[in-house]
């Protein structure tokens, strides 16, 4: 067990590398299901055999990576990234899996390519969930970067090329500004110190000047242009509103199963992020912005719906509903309450389950019919009972109804979040509303709408592997909306010490001694 994360993290690696030099590219796409399988049987060890009751990492491995400047090679698993981390793993041989037919036109070396940069984008997810040293954290984290632009690049749709610019110059000028913030922090562990260091939980105890009575002016304070800096970053990747002009061009351009790991996994780095670098490095300013970045993220939940409602494209219309169910788990981020983070984390696998469900059925119409618009579907439910029932429970899941997963996560994050603002939750539960709208509607449309015109034999229900996948997916949303408990009481101490560090204030003991979460 001493060397799982290690494993974890680098086998899609050297699978990638192996997968590029294979002469014969029809077996790629098995081999990379196979390695990510394997990934996923380590995360699932590391699940069974995390210890709910130990506070701090665990499976802990570390050592000098470059010593002159602090930097060590340090990863560990804690109840901040189990949850991503397991995620990952286990979503990744599934994409595979329900993207395993490619385009009439895919050549071997098409195969060989996007089958080894899916498995690098792995690598570069899991370094990023598991890296305990800030410098590490950002080399797995534009790991990730060259993929997703390769990936989009090459093998997008008709306007890949304004996607994948769009795309770069967003993502890696945040990198850029993160980078910056990673080199003053360091400088500044020497200057107080008197040694370097990039270990986050070192970094952590920094106090860098910042005056609360300033509002907004605050920015201008050393800790306000730390804070801005990695929010670039992490504002992008999530995305929050008005940093997320990259994501609708880019989820629709990009190939089905590029679009399930942009947004199941690459946007919960971002918020990853937040949680775990951003507001526990930066306590006072997150304290000052958080109530206007509750704000944003309320706009954004009403803001995406609105504009999925409005969308004739359904792949457009899914990846802004997504913008808008990523702003609820920004929403109890900056609630800065343990229940409202906690239920943020819970949301942020709840949505990578929900959102890879969803793309993969898109996917899979798209395939049928050569279209995305919703215009060309319609009375599939008939035909295609499968797809239809998937489709059903990825929704049911997205609008939060009572008995999925969906709806434990977001009623944590708006109950929490009603005791610190009342106006932004109140805001923010019409996005509920909003959310049912657009996406029973889109269901009537493509499953009891009239009958699109074309001839029937077009359609084609679930395949096999298809049904593997989205059973699995089903099985999630149904059994974290039972039993949420056995997820959220993994991260309770750790989110708990989180608060404790940025809110001293919001971690109270009631008269017997417990924490009220609220």
């Amino acid at each position: 067990m001493n060397q799982l994360l290690s494993w974890m993290i680098f086998l899609p690696a050297v699978g990638a590398a192996l997968i590029l030099l294979l002469p014969n590219g029809k077996i790629a796409r098995p081999l990379g299901v196979l390695i990510s399988a394997l990934v996923a049987v380590f995360g699932v060890m590391l699940w069974l055999n995390f210890e709910v009751d130990v506070l701090g990492p665990q499976f802990a491995i570390k050592f000098p990576w470059i010593p002159e400047m602090g930097v060590s090679f340090d990863i560990a698993v804690d109840g901040l990234n189990l949850p991503l981390v397991v995620f990952t793993a286990m979503l990744t041989p599934l994409a595979f899996l329900g993207t395993w037919t490619l385009p009439a036109d895919a050549t071997d070396s098409m195969q060989k390519r996007m089958t080894a940069l899916v498995l690098l984008m792995e690598c570069g997810a899991l370094g990023t969930f598991l890296s305990q040293d800030l410098f590490l954290f950002y080399v797995f984290w534009e790991v990730i970067l060259i993929p997703a632009y390769l990936l989009i690049g090459m093998y997008g749709g008709a306007d890949r090329v304004k996607a994948t610019l769009q795309f770069f110059i967003y993502t890696f000028a945040g990198s850029l500004l993160m980078l910056v913030g990673i080199a003053w922090l360091i400088y500044a562990q020497k200057t107080t110190t008197g040694t370097f260091s990039a270990s986050m939980v070192e970094l952590q105890n920094l106090r860098f000047a910042f005056d609360p009575d300033a509002g907004w002016g605050g920015v201008l304070s050393a800790q306000g242009l730390l804070f801005a800096a990695f929010a670039a970053a992490f504002f992008v990747k999530s995305p929050l509103v008005p940093f997320h002009a990259w994501l609708p061009s880019t989820y629709t351009q990009a190939p089905t199963l590029v679009t399930i790991y942009l947004a199941a996994v690459l946007s919960k780095m971002g918020t990853y992020g937040i949680l775990k670098i951003l507001l526990p490095l930066f306590p006072d300013a997150a304290r000052a912005f958080g109530p206007t970045l509750m704000w944003l993220a309320a706009i954004g939940i009403v803001y995406g719906a609105l504009l999925a409602i409005a969308q004739k494209n359904l792949k457009t219309a899914i990846a802004y509903s997504s913008l808008s169910h990523v702003s609820y788990i920004l929403l109890g981020l900056f609630s800065l309450t343990p229940s409202g983070m906690n239920g943020a984390l819970l949301q942020m696998v709840n949505h990578g389950i929900a959102i890879a469900g969803l793309f993969l059925l898109v996917g899979h119409l798209e395939k049928s019919r050569g279209s995305l618009e919703l215009s060309a579907f319609g009375g599939l439910a008939k035909t295609t009972p499968l797809l239809a029932t998937s489709f059903m429970i990825m929704v049911l899941s997205s609008v939060a109804l009572p008995g999925t997963n969906g709806f434990v996560g977001e009623f944590m994050v708006l109950v929490s979040s009603f005791r610190v603002d009342s106006g932004a939750t109140i805001l923010a539960a019409t996005g509920m509303v909003l959310g049912a709208v657009y996406m029973l509607n889109v269901y009537q449309k493509t499953m009891f709408g009239a009958t699109a015109e074309g001839p029937a034999s077009t359609w084609s229900d679930l395949s096999v592997k298809e049904i593997i996948v989205m059973a699995a997916l089903s099985a999630a949303v149904v059994g974290i909306g039972v039993a949420p408990q056995g997820y959220l009481v993994r991260s309770k101490l750790a989110i708990e010490e989180t608060v404790k560090h940025i809110s001293p204030e919001a971690v109270k003991p009631d008269e017997s001694g417990r924490v009220s979460h609220f």
